[in-house]
């Protein structure tokens, strides 16, 4: 076989040779056939989990009209090649390569080879330089992920869309919202507020809402957050911040407003906002809402310096123990290039009604040499600005705020801004203090012109009915206000060992104008001396010449009697023999000396007092019987016995011998026209120590002396004692429940060392309210020194007292009539706050 092949090619080749065809030996061989290969681009772009295509295109050569079998070399892996058609055939040129990228291929750049096989022909091949992009993808992240609204609040929280080859538009959903729940979605390009209202009846529990980011050609993007839905305390109030989100620009300032709603409560919402990042101010136009003021504005100052970004800032409302939040955020977007800063003098002042203060404002300027303008704004009502050349090409322009007389006191937090042709406003806070103006004159006067110098008071305050504290100016330590029907007084007073009483008085106008001539009577005084004869061994003599009193012990004799009102006075001495060896025993007067109607003057000497002569006279003595005692009283009585014209004497006290005990008064043949006994009846329980820690006393006023059987009342209701606030000073709460048998007056007292306060309440101040006080917040008021008030940390002892009574009409002392008689309970204790 082989043998004959070689045959027929030699045979051949000579043939050729000899030029073995029609033109005579003169045409060429035939060409050898061939094909290249061609691509409609060398350079590919597929998306992860997409596909791209490319035409690989031939051109036969020669002779050769047969098959081109086309494949790839050199793919990554994922990647997968399909030609339509699979293979190019006689009579074709091309075929469409389809690139498929799987999702998971990581993005790059990539080269690959498609190869062209022919038979008995080279291959052609042909290089493709292919990139893999990233698939267009979102993302969605939610700050918070989880929080806790109160039934009737709401939270807001903050979202953010992460995009990746993906410009389209956004679209935010939420879903799972329990019943009650409302949501409100708001966005400003890739970052967004969710504000996730309850309403007042929403279900309590734990729910989770989903949030879904979803656009036209990716796939969905979702989150979730675990909402708290608690319920609203009864007599509670919520706080509420609108917007719930607020864009700023870098520079300048925005507004919100802070409601609080109130629930059965009536009390003070202290405010406070926190959160802010460095180079952001915040300024509520009031920090305390008083009812019935339920909302106030809060200024937000952006700093120039301060980076663009998302800032959750919280809104606390706190009364007393309950607490309440909001949460507002803050968008801060950045400045346009040149800025001013703003600093102040002074960031603060405190200035009284009618009064004014003024602050400079320096600027700072970077890259910008215009016009600056100062405004101010969250200004209140009745106070007037002033502001030096503005706007200014200088660094300093100079503010004045008159305050007018009618400005309402309370903390004020002022925005400074200052503002320029194309650059951000620049902000900053001042706060202003208005204090109550004080007065110096009114209706009613207090006057402590007569008192020890330990009585005149350092600071007088007064109100009128639940209004504001107001100071007095006094003249001559006389102290004038204005008071409507009721209202009260407080004044400091300086004692001999350097400790300081805050004494408060709520009464009526006529109580308070009739108490502000009896703290200390104006009448001239004078001295008058005096002796005793047959005064005897181990006994003592009281003397009283209209309200002075002196003492006389055996064996001394003489006496003398200051501070006698001038005019007319009564006389009264009385003789009393004491045990010494049991001077618990108590004592009894044996003897008593009257004299009306006397005038001595000043510096002179009495007629001698001789227990002897027949001017002094025997006492009666009768039975009183106690009742209503319980076990561990002590029980005991004393007398005393008065004159028409102010003298008086005690005429014995004495142990009750089971529930009787014996009183000695004046015989009736020796009384006139309005002389009158008071009988003392009372009862000290120490509830099993040795300190009395409650006691009831009955107290009666008659004229004549007869056996007498009383009641004691019900032992008084242990006073609260709470803490409003530990600083500046300790400011108490004390809630006493009322009880029916002592409805006319109330008294309340405690301190510490070097601080002490006083309160009293009349039933004409009170009503048919209950006896609850409230240390005030003295920090708004003219004078006010915080070192006078008690502090916590020390222990306070307490004293508590009500008392009621027949006759009379109320008042701050009991009523002093033939057949009134007086029904008072007291406690004592201790605390440390």
């Amino acid at each position: 076989m082989h043998v004959f092949r070689l045959v027929l090619a030699a045979t051949a080749m000579s043939l050729a040779a000899c030029g073995g065809s029609d033109d005579g030996g003169t045409t060429n061989p035939p060409s050898v056939g061939g094909f290249t290969l061609a691509l409609s681009q060398n350079t590919l772009s597929v998306t992860q989990g997409g596909t791209a295509t490319v035409t690989a295109n031939i051109t036969r050569t020669g002779s050769f009209a047969g098959t081109v079998e086309l494949s790839t070399e050199n793919l990554p892996a994922g990647v997968t090649a399909s030609f339509t058609p699979a293979a190019i055939t006689s009579g074709t040129n091309s075929t469409t390569l389809t690139i498929t990228a799987a999702a998971g291929v990581a993005a790059g750049s990539y080269n690959f080879t498609i190869r062209g096989k022919a038979t008995g022909l080279a291959d052609q091949t042909a290089n493709v330089a292919m990139t893999v992009t990233a698939a267009p993808k979102i993302a969605l992240a939610l700050a918070p992920a989880a929080g806790s609204v109160v039934q009737g609040n709401s939270t807001a929280i903050a979202t953010t869309v992460t995009r990746t080859n993906f410009t389209g538009a956004v679209t935010l959903a939420v879903t799972g919202q329990p019943t009650g729940v409302t949501t409100t979605v708001a966005t400003n390009g890739d970052a967004g507020t969710i504000t996730v209202n309850a309403a007042a009846n929403a279900a309590v529990g734990t729910s989770t809402l989903t949030v879904t980011a979803s656009g036209t050609g990716v796939a969905n993007a979702t989150a979730t957050y675990a909402l708290t839905i608690t319920a609203a305390p009864t007599g509670s109030f919520t706080v509420a911040v609108a917007p719930a989100a607020l864009t700023v620009q870098a520079g300048a300032n925005g507004q919100a407003t802070v409601t609080v709603t109130r629930t059965d409560f009536t009390g003070a919402v202290a405010l406070a906002v926190t959160g802010a990042p460095n180079g952001v101010t915040t300024a509520l136009g009031q920090s305390t809402l008083n009812n019935p003021d339920t909302a106030t504005p809060l200024t937000i100052g952006v700093g120039g310096a301060v980076a663009a970004g998302n800032y959750p800032l919280t809104i606390t409302a706190t009364s007393g123990g309950a607490t309440q939040t909001a949460t507002l955020t803050l968008t801060v977007t950045a400045a346009p290039a040149g800025s001013i800063a703003l600093a102040l003098s002074a960031t603060s002042a405190t200035v009284n009604q009618g009064a004014s203060t003024q602050f400079t404002v320096n600027i700072t300027r970077t890259n910008f040499a215009g016009n600056v303008t100062i405004q101010l704004a969250g200004l209140p009502a009745g106070v007037t600005p002033t502001i030096t050349t503005s706007p200014t090409a200088g660094n300093a322009v100079t503010v004045q705020l008159a305050v007018g007389a009618a400005t309402v006191p309370g903390s004020y937090g002022i925005t400074v801004t200052g503002s320029g042709t194309g650059i951000a406003n620049a902000t900053t806070q001042f706060t202003l203090n208005v204090a109550q103006a004080p007065v110096g004159s009114g209706n009613v006067t207090w006057t402590f012109g007569f008192c020890d110098a330990s009585e005149i008071p350092l600071w007088v305050a007064a109100q009128n009915g639940s209004g504001v504290w107001q100071q007095v100016v006094g003249t001559n330590n006389a102290y004038s206000f204005n008071i409507t029907s009721a209202g009260g007084i407080a004044y400091v007073t300086k004692g001999i060992s350097n400790e300081y009483e805050i004494n408060f008085y709520f009464g009526s106008l006529a109580e308070l104008q009739s108490q502000g001539t009896a703290i200390c009577p104006t009448a001239t005084t004078k001295t008058v001396n005096g002796s005793v004869a047959n005064l005897g061994t181990g006994a003592q003599a009281q003397v009283s010449l209209g309200s002075a009193f002196a003492q006389v012990m055996s064996p001394a004799t003489t006496f003398t009697l200051s501070g006698v009102e001038a005019g007319t006075v009564d006389l009264v001495a009385a003789r009393q023999a004491i045990d010494f060896a049991n001077p618990m025993a108590g004592y009894a007067t044996n003897k008593l000396i009257i004299r009306r109607n006397l005038n001595p003057a000043n510096g002179s000497t009495l007629p001698v007092l001789d227990f002897g002569a027949a001017e002094a006279f025997d006492p009666v003595s009768r039975t009183v019987t106690i009742n209503g005692s319980a076990a561990g009283d002590q029980l005991f009585a004393s007398s005393t016995y008065f004159t028409a014209n102010q003298g008086f004497a005690v005429l014995g006290t004495t142990l009750a011998s089971g529930t009787t005990g014996t009183y000695y008064g004046v015989p009736s043949a020796q009384q006139v026209a309005s002389d009158l006994h008071v009988l003392v009846a009372a009862s000290s329980n120490a509830g099993g120590g040795g300190t009395v820690t409650s006691s009831r006393i009955v107290t009666s006023v008659f004229k004549d002396a007869v056996d007498k059987s009383v009641t004691l009342g019900a032992a008084l209701n242990t006073p609260t004692f709470t803490t409003l606030a530990s600083a500046p000073y300790l400011r108490s709460r004390v809630q006493l429940a009322r009880q029916a048998e002592y409805n006319q007056f109330w008294a309340i007292g405690y301190g510490q060392t070097g601080h002490a306060v006083s309160v009293v309440y009349s039933a004409a101040y009170l009503g048919a309210n209950a006896v609850d006080f409230s240390f005030p917040d003295f920090s708004g008021v003219s004078g006010w020194q915080n070192s006078w008030a008690p502090v916590s940390g020390s222990e306070i002892t307490w004293n508590a007292s009500a008392s009621g009574w027949t006759l009379g009409t109320g008042g701050f002392t009991n009523p002093y009539s033939d057949g009134a008689v007086v029904l008072t309970a007291a406690r004592t204790g201790s605390f440390t706050p």
